[in-house]
C-alpha cells in the first residue's frame, strides 16, 4: 500500500510528465505545419489557376477584354487553337486573383493614409 503523501507525489510525477508531452505533442505539430506550408501554398496558387475570383465583375470583364486582345490577337496570333484556349483561362483566372488581392492591399493602404491626414 502507498501512503497519502507517495500518491501526491507520484500525481505531481505524472502532472510533470503530461505537460512535457504535451509540450512534445505541440512542437511536433507546428514541426508538421512548417513542413506542410509550401504545399499548402503551392496548392492556392494552383486552384488561382483553375478558379476565378468572382468578387469584382466588372473588373473581371476588364481584364477578359484585355486578354483576349492582347493575348489572343497579339501574343498567341499564330499559336495552335488548344493554345489560344488554354493559356488566356489560366492568364484570366490567375490574373483575377492577382488583381483583386492589389485592390484590396492598395485599399487597405488608401484608408490608413486617409486616417493618418485626418489624425493630423
Amino acid at each position: 500500500m502507498r501512503t497519502y503523501k507517495e500518491l501526491q507525489e507520484e500525481k505531481l510525477r505524472l502532472e510533470a510528465v503530461l505537460a512535457t508531452k504535451r509540450m512534445m505533442i505541440q512542437a511536433d505539430i507546428k514541426e508538421l505545419h512548417d513542413e506542410v506550408a509550401p504545399i499548402s501554398h503551392a496548392l492556392a496558387t494552383a486552384s488561382h489557376l483553375f478558379s476565378r475570383d468572382k468578387h469584382n465583375p466588372l473588373l473581371n470583364a476588364g481584364v477578359n477584354f484585355v486578354s483576349d486582345v492582347i493575348l489572343k490577337k497579339a501574343i498567341l496570333k499564330r499559336a495552335g487553337w488548344i493554345t489560344k484556349m488554354v493559356v488566356p483561362f489560366l492568364v484570366k483566372n490567375y490574373s483575377s486573383h492577382l488583381i483583386n488581392k492589389d485592390l484590396k492591399e492598395n485599399k487597405i493602404n488608401f484608408l490608413q493614409r486617409l486616417g493618418d491626414r485626418l489624425k493630423k
